[in-house]
């Protein structure tokens, strides 16, 4: 696990330098059962070891609690964000042919 970690963080290192987050955020559903996120922890830890020593500004890094969810949720709240800066800027035009 820890050699999957540092290759991944070998594998988005140019996209952490280039973007520069503040926080990484790993998704579990490939250890959504509560007796793997042990793994999932360890994952983790390699992984951000590894960026340490590739980035000159290291982002926090985290796991996911949404599992499978996180993909539907950020659907829905980029889909509601948009409705919403239409309402308070154009509010007629939801309704327009």
């Amino acid at each position: 696990m820890k050699s999957a970690g540092r290759r991944l963080a070998e594998g988005i290192a140019p996209i952490l330098l280039a973007l520069d987050p503040a926080v990484v955020v790993l998704g579990t559903s490939q250890f959504a059962q509560p007796r793997l996120s042990p793994a999932a922890e360890l994952l983790r830890d390699a992984a951000e070891e590894r960026a340490a020593g590739l980035l000159v500004d290291t982002p926090e890094w985290r796991l996911s609690v949404l599992g499978d969810e996180a993909i539907l949720n950020g659907a829905v709240r980029f889909a509601l964000a948009a409705v919403d800066r239409i309402l308070l800027t154009r509010p007629t035009t939801l309704f327009t042919a």
